[in-house]
């Protein structure tokens, strides 16, 4: 490890993001520290140390609330569809073990007192900004924790922190370096250019006699028309059997025992509140302001004034305060961990304390409160009688699918099947592989299925959401380019383009070759063109305004000075020629880089500490034995989707 930490002690290189790793070891310390090795099969092994089913649970949930937090307001789960939500957690709790494995090896400790204290600084058990041991106690008996378990979490979490503080001792930045990144990121541009449009320049182009026949002859591959195929179909709904599918009170009763997990519902708490928003930039004497004006509201509020009209008058949460602050009933794990923590801690009817999130502060108070319990058969029969329903009619639509393919392969046809089933058949417009299929919409797997059916045979059943489709592929139409007659009119248009762009680039650079001798509103004043000019522009992203986006032209225009204004080139954006010349190249002063000297050094050095940070880890994890167990992961996954 000194090796590592020498190797990058004076690191001046990093321009990793930061944000994540910052905080990312405290986070997790808890998924770390509550191990019950008896009880929870080892999900991975780090150096021999298992990570346990309920470490991965934790740690999981951990992650989801982490989103949560990111997108505050603006959080749906399915801005986590596609995220690996397990592998990340997976390998937050592999690098925190490794963390604190190291840790251990250097000798490092947490003692009593500094694990006491570090809790006792925790703003989540500083209700009225002061360490309160009964409500500590009862944050923790609301989050399912004893003492003896958080403060050893807790212990982890120092370690860790200790060794972060030995790898990042040498982390600097100079003041030479703030400057410069400053001057980089807030320098601007603006320029002024000449833009030459080749799809207005079309409609002037005239084609000489044989010119577009020429252009097809030279262009065929590009008119070519793929491989579709005709069919015929029957569709098999799901809803056109519902009639027919009968469902008892002993197939409801039997379903309901079987699955009597799904219908257990969690603990819940149905609370207002009202927000008073802290800017994150805010200094301690505007935090300070703040938290004044919600303690005076909350007195307000405990002097018996109507919650929701405070709520609707002074909270500064679009979403809740118009409802008077009415948050509705939630269960654990849908709001951040400081107000979850409070809410399911009070009894009902109850206000809160100043409560301090990332937000702000909050005064919530509790309306009510729901038991985890599992709701009896009567609550839910009519959906477990309709989910029944729906499950024997598509069984219906799949067995008379099948019985009436069979048929179509013994030689009967589609249209005599439909018409004694009672359904209808549709013979829609030849299709490509991934044309819309009329009647059928985008995407089907009608679709697929047909390219993989010879012509004149009967495809296999094709299952969709909506039910099931039988088909025969009438004809199979081999890809082909068309007679030039079909196409002339694409094709002319074609041609009339192309040659409006050769047009634009001529046009174009003839413009650069007179303003090389002059400048760029000389030489475009003296053809009668308009110049135009963008608005300043940083080098952030690939957008030039009024232009469109051109990382080239972005990169040219920063590359430009007063003594070489004009762009040595013409640059192509879409079907447009653009040349471009300097205007105005605006430097960050030093009142600004004074301004934000403090905000940016913070940025730069946690990009920088986050970075070796990684580095440091990785170096670790090259080095360990890691156990991955694929089955136990798979089982905890599964678990953790119910």
């Amino acid at each position: 490890m000194l090796k590592f930490i020498r190797r990058n002690a004076s690191a001046t290189w990093v321009k990793v993001l930061f944000g994540l790793l910052a905080a990312v070891f405290i986070y997790w310390g808890i998924g770390a520290g509550l191990r019950g090795t008896s009880r929870y099969n080892a999900v991975a092994k780090v150096n021999g140390k298992p990570i346990t089913e309920k470490d991965l649970e934790r740690a999981e949930e951990n992650v989801r609330q982490f989103y949560r937090t990111l997108y505050g307001e603006q959080f749906r789960p399915e801005l986590l569809q596609g995220v690996d939500i397990r592998g990340q957690a997976l390998d937050r709790l592999i690098r925190t073990e490794l963390m604190y494995q190291e840790a251990q090896r250097l000798g490092l400790e947490a003692t009593d007192d500094e694990v006491r204290d570090f809790i006792a600084k925790m703003d989540t058990f500083r209700p009225e900004g002061r360490f309160d041991r009964e409500f500590y106690l009862r944050v923790l008996r609301a989050n399912r924790l004893t003492p003896a378990e958080f403060e050893e979490s807790v212990r982890r979490d120092i370690l860790v922190n200790k060794l972060q503080g030995i790898v990042l001792a040498g982390v600097q930045v100079s003041e030479d370096d703030l400057r410069q990144r400053f001057r980089y990121e807030k320098e601007q541009v603006r320029v002024a250019f000449v833009e030459f449009d080749a799809a207005k320049l079309a409609n002037e182009v005239e084609l000489a006699p044989g010119e577009a026949e020429k252009y097809f002859e030279d262009h065929k591959e590009e008119f070519r028309e793929p491989e579709r195929v005709r069919v015929e179909y029957i569709a098999y709904p799901v809803e056109k059997f519902l009639a027919r599918a009968e469902v008892s009170d002993a197939d409801i009763q039997a379903y309901y025992e079987k699955h009597e997990e799904e219908y257990r519902l969690p603990e819940r708490v149905h609370a207002r509140h009202i927000l008073f928003r802290v800017d994150p930039k805010a200094t301690s004497e505007q935090k300070e302001s703040v938290r004044k004006r919600a303690a005076e509201v909350l007195e307000k509020a405990r002097q018996g004034e109507d919650f929701a009209q405070l709520a609707q008058k002074y909270s500064e949460d679009p979403g809740s305060g118009p409802q008077g602050g009415d948050l509705g009933f939630f269960p654990r794990g849908q709001m951040v961990p400081a107000f979850e923590a409070v809410a399911f801690s009070l009894p009902p009817g109850t206000v809160s304390d100043l409560v301090e999130t990332n937000f702000g502060f909050h005064i919530i108070k509790v309306e009510a409160k729901e038991e985890a319990r599992t709701q009896p058969l009567e609550e839910v029969r009519d959906s477990i009688r309709e989910k029944l329903q729906k499950e024997k009619a598509r069984q219906l639509a799949q067995d008379q699918a099948g019985k009436d393919r069979s048929r179509a392969a013994n030689g009967e046809s589609l249209a005599e099947i439909a018409r004694s089933s009672g359904l209808e058949l549709k013979a829609p417009a030849p299709f490509a592989e991934h044309d819309a299929v009329e009647g059928l919409g985008s995407n089907h797997p009608l679709s697929r299925a047909a390219f993989q059916t010879q012509a004149g045979e009967v495809g296999p059943v094709v299952s969709t959401s909506e039910g099931f489709v039988v088909f025969k592929v009438s004809e199979r139409i081999p890809s082909a380019i068309p007679p030039f007659a079909a196409v002339q009119a694409k094709v002319q248009q074609q041609a009339r383009l192309e040659k409006a762009r050769e047009r634009a680039r001529q046009m174009a650079e003839a413009l650069l070759e007179e303003a090389k001798k002059s400048s760029l509103r000389s030489a475009a004043q003296a053809k009668g063109l308009e110049v135009d000019e963008t608005s300043p522009f940083t080098r952030e992203g690939g957008f030039v305004p009024r232009i469109g986006d051109s990382e080239e032209i972005k990169q040219a225009a920063f590359g430009l000075t007063k003594d070489a204004a004009l762009a040595g080139r013409v640059f192509q954006v879409g079907d447009s020629f653009v040349v471009i010349e300097l205007v105005e190249r605006t430097e960050p002063s030093e009142e600004e880089f004074a301004q934000q000297k403090e905000q940016l050094a913070q940025q730069v050095t946690g990009q920088r500490r986050a970075h070796v940070l990684e580095e440091f880890a990785n170096y670790l994890q090259s080095k360990a034995k890691i156990d991955l167990h694929p089955v136990q992961l798979a089982a905890a996954g599964g678990r953790g989707r119910r």
